[in-house]
């Protein structure tokens, strides 16, 4: 056998013949980058103590109760910011057709309010709700589907029943509007 016989056979080494790790790079690095990617998303849904919680390190803390249960219950301490939560509301909005004509669409919303508790006003914010409801109800009545669409509808919403909720409650206390969910059927 020749010089070249022998050296096309060493450089021409089949696939099967490379290293272990060779082979598995690509799969192990897709696998690294899913769990990092995967472990980012948790952290930013849940933050870093309910990422803690998630994983077992959070001890043992009462489940939330359903929305049903308690619809407008308070939750937080006594002072400092607690939370609303206000009633499922369901209303129809107008979304225009492709032939130009007017349907209509539900739109169903579940929101908390977030508020100081601190404030003189914010014994009162519960007693309130009624009315609370009655003002985004009637604001929510007049939108269209086009109305919600994209990051600015919402940012939109967000504001605008920010400033119903602080209307009604006369000061702002109310500091912020939390979307729970927000469905267009």
């Amino acid at each position: 056998m020749s010089k070249s016989a022998t050296s096309t056979t060493k450089t021409g080494a089949s696939p099967a013949r490379r290293p272990l790790l060779r082979r598995l790079a690509l799969p192990l690095l897709a696998l690294a980058l899913a769990l990092l990617a995967g472990t980012g998303g948790l952290m930013a849904a849940l933050g870093i103590g309910g990422l803690t919680s998630f994983a077992g390190g959070g001890g043992a803390e009462a489940a939330p109760a359903p929305h049903d249960e308690a619809p407008a219950a308070s939750h937080g301490g006594e002072g400092g910011t607690q939370v609303l939560a206000m009633e499922e509301m369901i209303v129809n909005i107008a979304a225009p057709t492709l032939d130009g004509q007017s349907a209509y669409r539900f739109l169903k919303l579940d929101l908390a309010l977030v508020f100081d508790g601190d404030a003189p006003e914010a014994g009162q914010l519960p007693g309130r709700q009624p009315y609370l409801r009655d003002s985004f109800l009637d604001y929510l009545r007049q939108l269209t589907e086009a109305d919600l669409q994209g990051s600015a509808g919402l940012a939109r919403l967000r504001a605008e029943l920010l400033r119903r909720a602080r209307a009604v409650v006369g000061t702002e206390t109310v500091q912020e509007v939390l979307i729970a969910d927000l469905v267009i059927q």
